[in-house]
């Protein structure tokens, strides 16, 4: 499982490597602030881990950063800090944050994710 977060993490820099030159693009602001994206990142990575049946959504945080411009929410200082906190809840009732995490972040909930689709289930 944390050999897929390791994959996820670098996957998400070759996207950023290799995506096309945008020095002539106009650049809007993000819609969410820094500490908003590190924050939803650390509780979807922390259900990824301690909730079975749970991964993340790839192609919605490839596509939630390129439309922010933010990018390595894991680089940010306050990531492991507030991961450590996220961490911390589910491993203490994994069973309601996951259920939290499902209303929150997955991209099946109904009506929809309340905060942003960033967990799906695994594929097998």
């Amino acid at each position: 499982m944390k050999k897929t977060f390791i994959t996820v993490l670098f996957s998400m820099s070759v996207v950023h490597t290799a995506s096309a030159d945008t020095s002539m693009a106009p650049t809007f602001p993000p819609r969410i602030s820094r500490q908003d994206f590190v924050t939803y990142m650390a509780g979807a990575m922390a259900a990824g881990l301690y909730c079975e049946g749970l991964d993340l959504n790839i192609e919605y945080v490839k596509g939630f950063q390129d439309a922010t411009g933010i990018m390595f929410p894991f680089a940010d200082p306050s990531y492991r800090e507030e991961f450590a906190r996220r961490e911390k809840e589910a491993k203490e009732d994994p069973e309601n944050y996951c259920k939290v995490a499902i209303v929150m972040f997955h991209k099946d909930a109904k009506p929809r994710a309340a905060l942003a689709p960033l967990l799906m289930n695994k594929i097998r």
